[in-house]
């Protein structure tokens, strides 16, 4: 028998994103209209038939059955358009999450950097062939499309449920990542989106090199902006963050401070206790103790 646990603290910040709505659309060649726009929100493309392009302002993607295309927020582009006969795609806007590519994958290789309507900020614009997992990957719409024309109990969280396999399938099948992304601000800066990943993130493995990567920036610029934008640096903030919900675990879990300070994001109990006592006047193993009494 396997058996785990996932701290309180851990699950919540596993899934940041929101489901807006879900479309299917068909174009034709003769009503083919370009608009270029943007969102607050990032854009998945799945193409369920035919071909054509998807444009952003810098580049023209050939797209066919099987591609999805991942836009994230505020990044010009077109909705995916035709020049043969018909088009045919599904589209899922989702508030509340940005994507990146894995920094640390061995299959890194951006498709594309645009710079979008925040001067400071590179986002990027993802193109992939599944055209061999179409099958696979249909399955989820047809689930969703069946439970939205039944509206059976909880027919909702089918649906939710349904996104969230389809999101596993595409992290699992691609080095992208999932970066919790503020969708709420309308030109939301590099520092302001910086934290919001600390809010959601903060148990991860995090480096400024790391940081620097995922969000396509230079690292000294990164630490600057964020200093200036909060008044300490990145690092600071997200050990003070990562003691303070410690704290909240101490107080009201079992678990033991190393298994804690694991949970949050330290790599070293004895760091993790000189960080927490700085922060806190005491010691973490004092707060327990004094929990307790």
């Amino acid at each position: 028998m396997i058996q785990f646990s996932i701290s309180h603290e851990v699950l919540k910040s596993i899934k940041h994103y929101r489901l807006q709505s879900y479309t299917r659309q068909v174009v034709e060649k003769s009503s083919a209209k370009i608009f270029v726009h943007t969102h607050p929100h990032t854009e998945i493309f799945f193409i369920t038939g035919g071909k054509g392009y998807f444009r952003t302002e810098n580049k023209k993607v050939r797209v066919q059955k099987g591609s999805i295309i991942v836009n994230n927020p505020h990044v010009r582009h077109a909705d995916p358009f035709t020049t043969d006969d018909k088009l045919m795609y599904a589209v899922f806007s989702v508030a509340h999450i940005a994507f990146s590519q894995d920094p640390d994958s061995q299959n890194f290789s951006p498709v594309e950097i645009d710079a979008g309507e925040v001067d400071d900020e590179k986002r990027q614009t993802f193109y992939f062939d599944y055209s061999r997992e179409f099958e696979q990957i249909f399955d989820f719409l047809r689930v969703i499309e069946a439970e939205s024309c039944t509206m059976k109990p909880f027919w909702e969280w089918s649906i939710l449920n349904e996104f969230d396999k389809f999101i596993l399938f595409l992290l699992r099948n691609s080095s992208l990542i999932s970066l919790p992304y503020n969708s709420e601000q309308k030109k939301p800066s590099v520092a302001n989106n910086l934290r919001f990943y600390f809010d959601h993130s903060y148990a991860d493995d995090i480096t400024l090199d790391k940081l620097a990567r995922l969000f396509y920036t230079n690292k000294y610029y990164l630490v600057h902006t964020f200093k200036k934008t909060f008044g300490v640096s990145p690092i600071a903030y997200l050990n003070k963050l990562r003691c303070e919900k410690a704290k909240i675990m101490i107080e009201t879990t079992d678990l033991s401070i190393t298994a804690i300070a694991t949970s949050v994001g330290f790599s070293s109990i004895s760091h993790f206790s000189e960080t927490y006592k700085k922060h806190f006047g005491v010691s973490p193993l004092n707060t327990r103790k004094n929990t307790d009494t």
